[in-house]
């Protein structure tokens, strides 16, 4: 009835019952791992106690439990790794596996869905359990599907109401630090002495990582940054692990270094690999990581964490003037920034972005609040925290301390017009954190010419595309001098894959310049 294909050897656990359980959990009991999380799960699904038990637990995991009525598949709030399902046929046994390229073998004859081509060629990723393929699904974040004989059944138990925070900021630091203290215990124990290694870029989130850690006691810390010669972010990124008290190892990331990747066929296995069927893999740091686990910098049991998504949670992605009748064009603005698509095209995009944003939304507050749950599920879980694949392709485990379950929901109570701009978050880590420890650097800021900003008022996030694109063919604007070019990512890629022409024929306007959205077209070619 279920057949299940699980990747061997990257970290599942079975359990001899038909169940397999990957990664970790935390309640109020303790940690859960291995065949513990499992019995776990499979008590509350047989005493109906499924959705309860599983918005008690935090932590990184993914489950299947089989009995002789079928399958429950399950997803952590962030869906941290991916479950693929489809039947074989009408009436057919289920098909579960944890990768694009097992499903892709596994369906034959597959075919890729027009309906959602539009929103992955403009986006980057889809959401909610929609993939490329027709008849095929993805377990969602916060969510438990069940699979019997004949019938799905979806459960989304990711939707318990939050309590207002009613206190003052000093109130709210105390327990965001303590919510933390308690994270970096459990971090403690997931180590286990391993060498914990944070990409620490000049911004405030891996940062906030490496205070905590040295105010945890860990010694075993290795701090790496990448980019371009001469950029401001490197500087402050060795001045902070110095600070600290950290090694620090910095990668020059350079057009040759591209060539290997794509030469020795790396980037499209890892693509293919990375993509879920749903998303376009993160390469950014793909090199650097493949670079520090060969020379050593790097053990191969090394735990890498990422500071995903402090800023995020504190408000940064909040507009101001945000009203129900703009904010579907607000966010098409922002996110919808791969290719310039063909008006039907974008139509259907719009559209279905527009129908995500159903309920009351009554003020300024309801958009906010319906944006954020959107980008929390939709473009974190599959776009962001699934840039971890890269590290996993090096063999390497991860994990997400600032998605710490109680440090997230005592940040969500806070309402979202006071996060707007992540101000208060701000205040919180220099006060709590960076200048207690001399690490207090500001990023700079960037300011717009006047011709942006006139720009960005009259024109949409296309044809502002358009004209940069023209301007920069024209030699009108140039790159900053130390900006870390990815374009040479996506001339690589145009040089040698090509890219689909039908589908830019049918969808794309315009294809932007640089690696996203080559990428995006390439993975679309390598999966059909």
């Amino acid at each position: 009835m279920v057949q299940i294909h699980l990747t061997p050897d990257v970290g599942w656990t079975a359990d001899g019952r038909g169940g397999y359980v990957k990664g970790w959990a935390y309640s109020p009991q303790g940690l859960l791992r291995g065949t513990e999380l499992l019995d776990c799960i499979r008590n509350a699904a047989h005493a109906g106690k499924l959705d309860g038990v599983l918005y008690g637990l935090g932590g990184e995991f993914a489950a299947i439990v089989q009995d002789s009525a079928g399958a429950w598949l399950v997803s952590d709030k962030l869906r941290s790794y991916p479950l693929l399902y489809a039947r074989c046929g009408d009436g057919g046994a289920w098909i579960v596996c944890d990768n694009g390229i097992d499903m892709s073998k596994s369906m034959p004859s597959h075919r890729l869905d027009g309906a959602m081509l539009p929103t992955f060629l403009a986006l980057g990723h889809l959401w909610g359990g929609d993939t490329l393929y027709e008849g095929c699904r993805i377990v969602a974040p916060s969510t438990c599907v069940r699979l019997t004989r004949d019938r799905e059944e979806v459960m989304d138990y990711g939707s318990n109401e939050l309590q207002n925070f009613e206190g003052d900021a000093e109130q709210l630091f105390d327990m965001s630090a303590a919510a933390l203290e308690d994270t970096f215990s459990r971090v403690a124990l997931l180590a286990n002495g391993r060498t914990l290694a944070i990409p620490l870029s000049g911004g405030y989130d891996s940062r906030l990582v490496a205070c905590l850690c040295k105010a945890a006691g860990f010694a075993n810390v290795v701090c790496y940054t990448y980019g371009g010669a001469g950029n401001a972010e490197v500087e402050v990124s060795r001045q902070v692990a110095r600070r600290l008290g950290f090694s620090w190892t910095y990668v020059e990331c350079t057009g040759a270094l591209w060539q290997d990747l794509v030469d020795g066929g790396t980037l499209e296995e890892y693509l293919l690999r990375a993509g879920n069927l749903n998303a376009i893999g993160h390469i950014q740091d793909l090199p650097v990581i493949l670079r520090l686990t060969a020379d050593g910098t790097l053990p191969p049991d090394a735990v890498v964490m990422p500071g995903h998504s402090g800023d995020f949670i504190g408000g940064s992605h909040f507009k101001p003037h945000c009203t129900p009748r703009r904010m579907v064009r607000m966010m098409y603005d922002k996110y919808y920034e791969l290719n310039v698509l063909r008006p039907a095209s974008k139509a259907m995009a719009v559209s279905r972005l527009a129908a995500a944003m159903t309920g009351g939304l009554h003020d300024e507050e309801d958009c906010l609040g319906a944006w954020y749950a959107w980008c929390k599920r939709a473009r974190q879980a599959n776009f962001i925290i699934n840039s971890v694949r890269a590290y996993e392709y090096a063999g390497l485990r991860w994990t997400l301390p600032l998605w710490d379950d109680a440090y997230v929901r005592l940040w969500e109570s806070v309402s979202c017009t006071v996060r707007r701009g992540s101000e208060l978050y701000e205040r919180f880590m220099f006060e709590r954190y960076f200048e207690p420890m001399g690490v207090a650097w500001r990023k700079p800021q960037i300011v717009a010419t006047r011709l942006s900003w006139l720009a960005s008022r009259l024109l949409d996030r296309d044809q502002r595309a358009l004209l940069k694109h023209l301007a920069a063919r024209a030699g009108i604007i140039k790159a900053r001098e130390g900006d870390y070019d990815m374009n040479v990512v996506g001339d690589l890629i145009r040089s040698r894959y090509g890219l689909p022409r039908d589908i830019i024929r049918r969808h794309v306007r315009f294809v932007r310049p640089g690696s996203m959205s080559a990428k995006a077209l390439l993975y679309l070619a390598l999966i059909r």
